[in-house]
């Protein structure tokens, strides 16, 4: 039996995949904000999945990436916006693509590749994501690279998706979700 992790998981989509995935028997984690998604399209299979509320993930992921040429990590949402961080094994190098993240037509430089040389030989490669609505901070094999990238998408992403040319192993995979440490009440200023 696999684990999965279903983003958006209370969407219209994501819930038919959770229900798809119970049905074979694999165990299951959602998450989801609840921009989109609505909680009776979760209703059913409540009980039967590991649910979590949240906008801000922290994501760790470690791959064995030896055969691939091109791994994408994509952040997106419903409207399919997206910020890529790819690890370009022909270029040697790492790419964040934010050419299509959301809002980019304030200045003819934002919408831009951002990249960085990947450092050693290495087919592992160990990504800590953290993600919020605007940013996103990724450090790659403990901080030997970090990339800090600022996004403006009209909702939140709320689904990733590992995507790659060929077999990727996957080593391991956590996600957290993280609270907030803004007061979502108004009041005083206190």
């Amino acid at each position: 039996m696999a684990h999965y992790l279903v983003t958006g998981a209370a969407g219209f989509i994501g819930s038919a995949l959770v229900r798809a995935l119970l049905e074979r028997g694999e165990r299951v984690r959602g998450f989801d904000n609840f921009e989109t998604g609505k909680r009776e399209h979760i209703r059913e299979v409540a009980g039967q999945i590991d649910f979590r509320e949240a906008d801000l993930l922290d994501l760790d992921v470690k791959l064995n990436t030896r055969r691939a040429n091109r791994i994408d990590l994509v952040f997106s949402n419903a409207q399919n916006q997206r910020t890529v961080f790819r690890i370009n094994n022909t270029e040697h190098r790492y790419e964040v693509d934010r050419t299509a993240s959301g809002a980019i037509d304030f200045s003819p430089k934002f919408a831009s590749v951002q990249t960085a040389p990947i450092v050693g030989q290495s087919a592992h490669v160990a990504i800590r994501a953290l993600l919020d609505r605007s940013s996103i901070e990724i450090f790659i094999n403990d901080g030997q690279t970090v990339f800090t990238t600022i996004v403006f998408p009209s909702t939140p992403y709320n689904k990733i998706t590992l995507e790659s040319d060929k077999d990727v192993g996957i080593e391991g995979s956590t996600v957290y979700t993280l609270q907030s440490i803004w007061n979502e009440t108004s009041g005083s200023g206190e």
